[in-house]
């Protein structure tokens, strides 16, 4: 009983592989959904409406100079829709070969 005890604390203690998706949102259209896309909402209201915008992000590098810009414009996906209710969680997901969802 000790050793199986002990075999699943062991177990437990690994790090859990997960696989990665990184999407590049610059291949995409801006002001549309990316294609293969999908929007639902966990919770009440309406259903979040997400397009590929143009937003500032930070630079990955720290500028060396001054007069380096200390931001660039970026493609993101972006939930355009206004509701603001406590128990709205607008959340998209793709279909591949593995589910992806993030809210």
């Amino acid at each position: 009983m000790r050793k199986n005890f002990h075999a699943l604390l062991l177990l437990l203690s690994l790090p859990a592989a997960g696989a990665e998706r990184i999407f590049n949102f610059s291949e995409f259209p801006t002001d549309k959904t990316p294609p293969g896309f999908n929007s639902f909402v966990a919770g009440g209201g309406e259903t979040g409406e997400w397009r590929i915008v143009m937003d500032d992000v930070p630079p990955i590098l720290a500028p060396q100079s001054d007069k380096a810009p200390s931001v660039t414009k970026r493609a993101v996906l972006a939930q355009l829709n206004q509701t603001r209710l406590m128990s709205a969680f607008p959340c998209w997901f793709t279909m591949t070969k593995h589910l992806t969802i993030s809210c």
